[in-house]
């Protein structure tokens, strides 16, 4: 059988070296605007202003290697030259900014106050200033581009709720490799948090790729499964037409690990005065459900 195994075809350091260069960037533009068909070599020598055929030869020839593909009609993008594109549209390296504090339309789901969103150090953050809620994960600045001002905590509402489902479906918001679960206690999970952490139960998902760390509470980990889905659906609750953060469980009797060894950890979601707890383990398997629709 061959061998079928994933292989480094380019090193980081050659790819950005092949890209550190504004004529080839204005190749992958032009193929990126021209999208619905191959593009000839002179039309793509023209669209970027290049004279010399010779040169402009030269830059498409350092791009085909991984970025550009030749066509019996001309010329297009590789997945790899579109994911280029698509991170620098995105704003991901070149576009900053801060938003906010915006008002939010539903109520802190802890305290049922008022809960706000704001945008800074490359962060969304919905947080409820009465109880000290946050919801907070990393967003391009380039995805508020082109909105107004009053669409932006919708914006990132829908944002975060595609973070969730990558992070939850194993892949990396970063770099998208294989994340895994682990259901932790907020107090380790947060070991360098200032001030009081509350006894609840975290899920952290590390990326074997990138080493980078997602962490969430265990409410919004499990907003998506099908018993949660079913329970709040049965109770006149859409869980596609809220806020992500209305799954957010930060009551310490709502949420808690329970044993250590097996480990198990619940969270109880209400709706009025009907109730859905689930048991999980250590990786995040729910291993019990206990509904209640009498409270």
């Amino acid at each position: 059988m061959a061998d079928r195994r994933i292989v480094e075809a380019l090193d980081p350091e050659a790819a950005f070296s092949i890209l550190a260069d504004g004529t080839r960037l204005a190749i992958l533009r032009a193929l990126w605007e021209d999208d619905e068909r191959e593009v000839t070599f002179t039309e793509l020598r023209e669209a970027t202003g290049v004279r010399d055929p010779g040169q402009f030869n030269y830059h498409l020839q350092k791009l085909r290697s991984r970025f550009v593909r030749k066509t019996e009609a001309g010329y297009e993008l590789s997945p790899a030259g579109r994911h280029v594109l698509g991170s620098l549209l995105a704003g991901a390296f070149t576009k900053t900014g801060e938003i906010g504090p915006l008002s939010v339309d539903h109520p802190c789901p802890s305290c049922g106050e008022p809960m706000a969103f704001r945008y800074e150090d490359e962060n969304a953050d919905v947080f409820c200033a009465a109880c000290d809620l946050h919801n907070s994960y990393p967003v391009a600045a380039g995805v508020f581009a082109g909105y107004e001002p009053d669409e932006l905590p919708h914006v990132a509402e829908r944002y975060a709720r595609t973070v969730f489902h990558r992070v939850r479906n194993g892949f990396c918001h970063y770099c998208d490799g294989p994340v895994r679960p682990t259901v932790r206690p907020a107090r380790e999970a947060f070991d360098d948090a200032e001030g009081e952490v509350p006894e609840i139960a975290t899920v952290q998902y590390d990326c074997g790729r990138c080493h980078s760390t997602f962490t969430m509470d265990l409410g919004s980990a499990l907003f998506t499964t099908p018993a949660v889905v079913a329970f709040h659906r049965d109770h006149g609750v859409d869980t596609e037409a809220v806020p992500i953060w209305r799954f957010s469980v930060v009551e310490e009797g709502r949420s808690r690990v329970t044993s250590e060894e097996p480990f198990r950890a619940v969270v109880t979601y209400a709706v009025d005065d009907a109730r859905l707890a689930l048991t999980v383990d250590r990786s995040l398997a729910v291993v019990a459900t206990d509904r209640s629709d009498s409270g």
